[in-house]
């Protein structure tokens, strides 16, 4: 990327040299300031612009986007907190058609990050930092997840406008849970897209909370730990009705990516 950069011909020093094409540098630098200075975990976020180019050299001048990039780390921080502080965004946007597919970006973990996709077009990534990456900015054994989504993407795409409203249930919302084995290479949001694409009965939401390898599973598997939410508006929902829509999950994910009952 910084090959690709607007080059400036007075810097400051050579680490101010070009304008910046991306928000993760920054971010990054942040986070371990905050690691080294002994902060037990940070989750932050950072709305600034970047410059792209249209051509080089320079021609014309470049591109202005605006960018938010996330950033934390700690005890309770995963892939799966930092793709949920992303999926709130979209809420308040209302952008309800983003997919998240294996990212391509050399500086997160090949296992544990995911280009964004809507539409056909990629407006951003969030991901754990690649170990090599992590050490060379000073980081050991703190794993660090950061994100980037365009701004002026998410605002074509989303609207403030216009947002959907639904009804609380006064009845118990009833939760179960189901831990799945399946081959490694199988992506946790192509396992909730094929549930929530199911149209289950009285089924109101689908949430990832574990992942867990071992050599009991397979080398090449892992198990996949998931919770549903049941909810109807009029009426408590029977043991009965949830045990026939949990087989139909089950089915369904048997069918979609293979997986089997832990």
């Amino acid at each position: 990327r910084p090959l690709n950069a607007v080059k400036l011909l007075n810097p400051l020093g050579e680490a101010l040299s070009i304008m910046r094409t991306t928000l993760s540098h920054s971010m990054l630098e942040t986070l371990m300031h905050n690691v080294n200075h002994f902060v037990g975990e940070a989750r932050l976020f950072e709305v600034a612009r970047v410059y792209l180019p249209k051509s080089l050299p320079l021609q014309d001048l470049p591109e202005e986007r605006e960018r938010i990039a996330l950033g934390m780390y700690g005890e309770n921080v995963n892939y799966f907190t930092l793709k949920g502080a992303v999926e709130n965004i979209f809420d308040a946007l209302n952008v309800y058609n983003a997919e998240f597919v294996r990212s391509c970006e050399p500086f997160l973990h090949p296992g544990r990050s995911a280009d964004i996709i809507v539409d056909g077009k990629k407006i951003g990534y969030i991901g754990e930092v690649h170990p090599d990456v992590a050490a060379d900015y000073g980081s050991d054994n703190v794993r660090l997840y950061i994100g980037e989504l365009d701004v002026n993407d998410l605002l074509e795409m989303g609207s403030l406008q216009n947002h959907r409203f639904a009804p609380f249930t006064k009845y118990p919302v009833i939760k179960r849970d189901l831990a799945l084995v399946v081959k490694d290479a199988v992506f946790a949001a192509d396992m909730t897209a094929a549930v929530m694409n199911a149209k289950i009965a009285n089924l109101t939401g689908v949430k990832v909370f574990d992942t867990y390898k071992s050599e009991q599973i397979g080398a090449d598997k892992k198990s996949v730990a998931i919770r549903f939410y049941f909810a109807n508006l009029e009426r408590t929902l029977t043991d009965e009705e949830i045990n026939v829509s949990m087989e139909k999950i089950l089915s369904t994910l048997k069918r979609k990516v293979g997986a089997k009952i832990r």
